[in-house]
């Protein structure tokens, strides 16, 4: 299913530098892992159940998000770089 969440704004607070490179928190994506930024801004998303990430959404800043799947008869010019 797909459902509306809010996230508020949240910081991740390391208590040195030296500590920060050490002991990185980790993002888990559906695929990858990323670093955690220090500040992530307040979302209001709407989310499907089975992936990371998000349809569509805002942030307490007003950006907006949509998500839409691309479909082409073209053929690639090169292989995908990512994943």
């Amino acid at each position: 299913g797909q459902s509306i969440r809010r996230y508020p704004r949240r910081e991740y607070k390391h208590s040195s530098q030296h500590e920060q490179q050490e002991q990185e928190e980790l993002l888990q994506c559906t695929y990858i892992r990323i670093p955690q930024i220090s500040v992530t801004n307040a979302v209001l998303l709407s989310q499907i159940d089975w992936m990371w990430g998000a349809e569509m959404g805002a942030n307490e800043h007003g950006v907006v998000i949509g998500n839409e799947a691309v479909w082409t008869r073209e053929p690639s010019l090169s292989e995908p770089k990512s994943l």
